[in-house]
Formats: structure tokens, sequence, C-alpha cells
């Protein structure tokens, strides 16, 4: 079930304005209702806007053409060559943090659009190569 179905089962309405989530109650938010709202703001709105969860473990990753990122092709190629020998559950395991990196870097709310990539791309291109060496 997702995050979205079990709040409407508490009775919230959430939707997203723009980088804004809208939250209509039935009763105030306690503290902790709003806290965890705010920790989980980026989750929500990308789940109202249909983006799957960056650690969703249901997507089947095998090479880095899977990632459903937008990927250089020198990087599918770099990352191919460094999980290709690799078994399939951790190539499936690596392929997933290195999405979930690439997500949480490129969704930072500073950044301008045009930087969101970059960033992405940088931030799980670094982590995979410390991992890997």
């Amino acid at each position: 079930m997702s995050m979205i179905d079990t709040l409407a089962q508490r009775g919230l309405i959430l939707q997203a304005d723009g980088d804004n989530l809208q939250v209509q109650a039935p009763e105030p938010l306690s503290p902790d209702q709003l806290n965890w709202l705010s920790r989980h703001k980026q989750q929500l709105l990308d789940e109202l806007r249909g983006i799957p969860a960056a650690n969703d473990t249901s997507m089947m990753l095998y090479c880095a053409a899977d990632l459903d990122l937008p990927l250089l092709w020198d990087d599918q190629v770099w990352i191919d060559g460094l999980i290709q020998y690799r078994s399939e559950h951790e190539r499936q395991a690596l392929l997933t943090e290195y999405r979930a990196h690439w997500l949480a870097t490129a969704g930072a709310p500073e950044l301008k659009s045009y930087q969101r990539d970059n960033a992405g791309r940088f931030a799980a291109n670094t982590w995979l190569r410390t991992r890997l060496h």
C-alpha cells in the first residue's frame, strides 16, 4: 500500500502544488504528524506525481539502461563494466543504491533544473566508485 493510500485511510487528502505539499485533514495535525509529513515531503510529492521511489525494490535492475535515469552513454558503459561480473543480487543492490543516490541529490530544492542531472550523476558515480574501489 502506498503512503498516499495509507494517509487517505486516515482521512488526509494530499495534493502536489509545484514543490508544495497541500494537506487537507479532518482535524488539526499534531506536531508529530507535521514533522512526519515534512520529513517525507519529497517522497509524497514523487508518489503524487507518479515518480517511482528511489528505493523501489520492485524495479528489476540488470544493467545501467534499466535505471530509468538520463544517463550519458559513457556512464552506462562505465557502470555496466563495473557490475558485469557480479551476481544478479549484487547488481540489483548496487543499481538500486546508485539510483537512490542520484535521485536524492538531483531532487535537492536548491538546485536549478539544469543542474539536477549533473549533480545526480556526480553523486551517484562518486558513490559507486568509492563503494567498489
